[in-house]
């Protein structure tokens, strides 16, 4: 062993800088830190959200029953085809016709079937019809209340103008429930068959 005091050679290993000191180390650190906390953070929070998802109705006392949709769809709707899909009971037209003839109004009809399979009263109104050249034309029909469980057929005319065709029908529908709720709109017709 010797007395003699250590050199001022340079640095020794132990006294070298790493690579993860220094600024350039403390923000790969940082990088580090934030992605392993993304990681885990992420699904967490994803799991959290399903989780909420699954308890929110019975927290917030949702009854299960469907809400409408609020609005009447977009596309067009024909015979058969469901005329508000936002709702539990079923509606669809069996008969959409308009009939030619010789004298100043054209006579269409339309014939419609709704089957409440929901667990409240429901009635749906058909009002005034819009000819393809925007005429408007007043009459329309009353399901009245349907309860759950039963079906109805409601059918009406309205005396078109001559030539014309039916473009849309106001519907107006009635889910009677503690607060009831109310859907209406204008409703895209299509495929009206024409007789004559």
């Amino acid at each position: 062993m010797s007395d003699s005091p250590p050199s001022d050679d340079g640095p020794t290993n132990g006294d070298r800088p790493s690579d993860a000191d220094g600024a350039d180390g403390t923000s790969r650190r940082r990088v580090i830190r934030v992605l392993v906390g993304l990681g885990l953070g992420l699904p967490i929070l994803i799991e959290l959200r399903t989780f909420l998802s699954l308890v929110t109705p019975w927290i917030g006392g949702d009854d299960g029953e469907d809400t409408p949709s609020g609005t009447p769809p977009e596309e067009a709707v024909g015979v058969g085809d469901e005329l508000l899909p936002g709702t539990e009971p079923v509606e669809r037209f069996t008969e959409l016709t308009v009939t030619t003839s010789d004298g100043d109004t054209w006579p269409f009809t339309a014939v419609l079937e709704v089957e409440n399979g929901g667990k409240v009263p429901y009635a749906i109104e058909l009002g005034a019809v819009t000819t393809g050249d925007g005429t408007v034309v007043e009459g329309g029909v009353s399901s009245d209340r349907i309860l759950p469980g039963e079906t109805k057929t409601v059918a009406t005319t309205w005396p078109l103008p001559e030539g014309a065709t039916p473009r849309s029908v106001a519907v107006r529908a009635e889910v009677f429930r503690e607060e009831p709720e109310v859907i209406e709109g204008d409703v895209t017709l299509r495929g009206v068959a024409v007789d004559g």
